[in-house]
């Protein structure tokens, strides 16, 4: 949340509306960068952490629907070509969380999983090429 406050502080520190606005635009372009940025660090992770990843927030950012935890470990334990998820395939949400790299969290209260911020859905659904099969 550091970078939302100082990107915040920046904007509202301008004078003008149309210096603010400039440094809105400035700022959502560095928003996507750091969003850019760890999402090419998630692909880069050892073993099958960036399939997963990749997985996950694609399953998150298309859903017509909030997944509640249990919801989106199982539909990633169903392999393509199959229609139930192998017990032994379901994955951990530690596990889930921690291939995202915290781009994806879970509210405690709801057990809701979801991106990490709105303007992280938006960047999504505008860069769609970053996923390499959605659904």
């Amino acid at each position: 949340f550091l970078l939302a406050v100082l990107h915040i502080d920046a904007v509202l520190g301008e004078m003008t509306i149309f210096r603010r606005r400039r440094m809105l635009y400035q700022t959502k372009n560095s928003l996507s960068n750091a969003y850019a940025g760890t999402i090419a660090r998630l692909k880069q992770q050892s073993g099958d952490k960036p399939r997963m990843g990749m997985s996950v927030l694609t399953w998150i950012s298309l859903a017509q629907r909030p997944f509640r935890v249990n919801e989106l470990c199982h539909a990633l334990g169903v392999e393509l070509g199959t229609v139930h998820a192998n017990p032994e395939n379901i994955p951990l949400i530690k596990t889930l969380l921690e291939c995202c790299l915290g781009l994806v969290v879970v509210d405690r209260e709801t057990s809701i999983v979801s991106l990490v911020h709105a303007t992280l859905q938006e960047y999504l659904c505008s860069n769609l090429y970053i996923f390499n099969h959605p659904h």
